[in-house]
């Protein structure tokens, strides 16, 4: 009996530790409220964290990120702001982020390569700009070499309507005057003479219309007629659809109809998809060496220019990103 005593409070003492204390309830109550002001205190980690991203992608990092580089500078995003805002002037308050992106490529091009063609923009002229947009008009032979009291009254309104400083705008126009000079210079590279057709067109809004126009021509109805009727009166053409000699290169998207080997005199050609619309047009003379019109120099000129534009964006332009839809959104609310 002893022995067996002895066997049982053996056992007992292997199934307990007598030096472990024993757990009470309040100690596994703390041990839960520990618990749970860890996982709040994650919680409240997590939420932080969430919050200060949403802040970095929604505030800090859209006027950093780079949207285009130029020569091996970056273009950020906040350099559109100024930009998109000025261009709405041109644009009857039209806020185009993307093309003001374009814009701001081009001028940054133009400002490091128009030297190699003689185009400079100086301080003086920018200057003189300011003047001549915020000077009440004066007598011709006085001269303004800086803004007035009322002049600078009506250039800080300006830039506080448009929410830029005046170091922004006069970048801004240091690319207009640019583009100026460039068309200045490739105006007095245009021939004074040239090969050139004489035309006449009818421009419709659908080729619908226009291949009507054509069936009409061939029942017998006068080209000048239904010209007058379907066209009007244009900035280069005037009454019967007239728009004159024409040279080479002074609508592109024409020459091969204008120029090509199997034009003919007085054919109908068209109806024809192009940037002003469905035209039908015909040649009624030429080709013929003529003097080259100013409407047709400045024509000329214009797309020279746009040649070689192209030419050095693509030597210059390292990356054009672009805007994406979160972008140009951005650019909008920092200016409305």
């Amino acid at each position: 009996m002893r022995q067996r005593r002895r066997v049982e409070r053996g056992n007992f003492s292997q199934t307990r530790d007598l030096s472990q204390p024993p757990v009470s309830r309040r100690d596994i109550e703390n041990k839960q409220r520990q618990l749970l002001l860890i996982g709040a205190a994650a919680a409240v980690v997590i939420i932080l964290g969430l919050l200060a991203y949403g802040w970095f992608d929604s505030s800090y990092k859209p006027p950093r990120k780079t949207v285009g580089v130029v020569a091996g500078e970056p273009i950020k995003l906040a350099d559109v702001i100024s930009y998109t805002a000025l261009d709405s002037f041109e644009a009857n308050g039209n806020l185009r982020p993307n093309i003001a992106l374009n814009n701001l490529v081009r001028d940054t091009v133009v400002a490091g390569s128009a030297g190699s063609v003689g185009v400079s923009v100086d301080d003086q002229a920018i200057t003189q700009n300011i003047i001549d947009r915020f000077e009440a008009p004066v007598d011709a032979s006085t001269s303004v070499d800086e803004l007035s009291e009322i002049g600078r009254t009506s250039l800080d309104l300006f830039l506080s309507t448009f929410s830029v400083s005046e170091a922004d705008y006069r970048d801004w126009l240091r690319g207009r005057l640019y583009l100026d000079g460039l068309q200045a210079h490739f105006l007095a590279e245009a021939p004074e003479t040239a090969e050139q057709v004489f035309i006449e067109w009818i421009i419709t809004t659908s080729s619908v219309t226009a291949q009507e126009a054509i069936t009409r021509i061939d029942a017998g109805e006068e080209f000048a007629d239904l010209a007058d009727e379907l066209t009007g009166l244009t900035s280069l053409s005037g009454e019967g659809g007239v728009v004159g000699w024409v040279p080479q290169g002074a609508f592109t998207e024409l020459d091969p109809f204008l120029f090509g080997s199997e034009v003919e005199v007085n054919d109908l050609v068209g109806p024809l998809t192009t940037a002003s619309g469905s035209m039908v047009l015909r040649i009624t003379d030429g080709p013929a060496e003529q003097p080259v019109e100013e409407n047709m120099r400045s024509l000329l000129s214009g797309n020279n220019v746009q040649k070689w534009l192209d030419a050095r964006v693509v030597d210059a332009v390292v990356e054009n990103l672009g805007l994406t839809t979160d972008d140009a959104n951005w650019v909008i609310e920092q200016i409305i």
